[in-house]
């Protein structure tokens, strides 16, 4: 664990000297770490941390992924989203407003892939009509959250970082 947070903190210090805007990098749990850039934010799970409920990565080797890669996944995103068929012109518009999860798995080929589950930050964590929301930081830094329904305030994607390339996008429900 000592090792993880040692090379997270080096890719931090890495990335502020080569003029990447990582703002923040915290220790969540002993397998996730919550880190924030200038127009993103969310939580990185270790390879660790035991991963039941997502088909995508049923059978799938995992790894950790690193501050590097996040920062790759982030401008891949940001650059080509917007031309991946089956995206929303909403989340396009609105990507900084969306907090994520990411877990990070080997394919078949032996390829990096980054899944990315996304929530609507203003949904996520506040209070509506006096009631607390049913998904709390606490809950999101802690484990992976799957929402059912929801459209384009939930959605999730899959991304090949070894051929810099979105492979899946989809949003939960209409």
């Amino acid at each position: 664990m000592k090792r993880l947070l040692l090379s997270i903190l080096a890719l931090f210090i890495f990335c502020i000297t080569k003029g990447q805007n990582i703002k923040v990098v915290k220790n969540e749990t002993s397998y996730s770490v919550y880190v924030k850039g200038e127009n993103f934010d969310g939580v990185i799970f270790s390879e660790k941390y035991a991963v039941e409920n997502l088909y995508e990565l049923k059978g799938h080797k995992r790894f950790t992924p690193s501050i590097k890669e996040i920062l790759s996944t982030e401008k891949l995103l940001a650059s080509d989203l917007n031309s991946f068929k089956y995206c929303h012109d909403f989340v396009v518009a609105n990507l900084s407003k969306y907090t994520r999860q990411y877990l990070g798995y080997i394919n078949y080929r032996g390829e990096k892939m980054i899944y990315i589950n996304a929530a609507w930050k203003p949904d996520l964590f506040h209070i509506r009509a006096n009631r607390e929301s049913p998904l709390k930081k606490k809950t999101w830094y802690n484990q992976i959250v799957l929402v059912e329904d929801g459209g384009h305030y939930f959605w999730n994607a899959s991304l090949n970082l070894s051929q810099q390339k979105i492979i899946t996008f989809t949003t939960n429900g209409a």
